[in-house]
């Protein structure tokens, strides 16, 4: 999850209507604060001693909630400075270039979904050959149908493994434990990676409960 932190250089001393402002602008915050503490009273007062407040808002529903109350804050006249993490801490960062660093997909994402990919299509191109095979002699469809089949039947997870471990075992004399880990084994790391992804967004979607379930002064 993306975090970023605000700090809040200058604002009024404490009125009626300022304290309701410091609130609204404290109740703003607070959908983007998870792992500190979220209490409003805790973040009128980190506004009001111009101390850092951690926001994540690295999710994609979160930056336009992000971007509005960025709004609300200069149509308050309030005066601010945004940070963004580094190898040294926080770093000061305009809020232009804020907005272009979240939208980047982080560089190992990006090598890891192009790797399943490439690996989805390596094998897809090595079961062809059984698939062709195995349509070939079961069926006779004429060589033109059976390479659009066998193609098409290639590019279907686990269709093209059912059909091409049937293939080999029948029409290659493969063993049964062989052809298994050959067209079955390689969705063990697709597996992997798809089971990684649906755990980062549930983390992204579930993180601030999970963690206030476990820190219940916060309840």
């Amino acid at each position: 999850m993306k975090k970023i932190a605000i700090k809040f250089l200058s604002h009024e001393e404490s009125e009626d209507s300022k304290e309701i402002d410091l609130k609204n602008i404290a109740q703003q915050l607070q959908r983007f604060i998870i792992e500190d503490d979220y209490r409003l009273s805790s973040i009128v007062e980190k506004i009001m001693k111009s101390e850092i407040l951690v926001l994540d808002v690295g999710m994609e529903e979160a930056m336009p909630l992000f971007e509005d109350a960025v709004d609300e804050f200069d149509e308050l006249g309030l005066h601010y400075q945004l940070y963004i993490q580094s190898k040294n801490g926080w770093q000061e960062i305009e809020y232009e270039k804020l907005s272009l660093e979240l939208d980047r997909t982080p560089k190992w994402l990006r090598d890891i979904v192009v790797f399943n990919l490439l690996w989805f299509v390596v094998m897809s191109c090595i079961q062809f050959f059984p698939i062709y095979k195995f349509y070939d002699e079961k069926y006779e469809m004429g060589t033109l149908l059976t390479l659009v089949s066998s193609a098409v039947t290639g590019l279907v997870p686990i269709a093209n493994s059912v059909v091409a471990y049937l293939g080999a075992v029948e029409f290659y004399d493969w063993k049964s434990s062989s052809a298994l880990f050959a067209f079955f084994g390689y969705y063990l790391p697709l597996l992997g990676f798809l089971l990684y992804l649906i755990w980062l967004i549930l983390k992204g979607i579930y993180a601030d409960r999970w963690y206030r379930f476990w820190r219940p002064e916060f309840n």
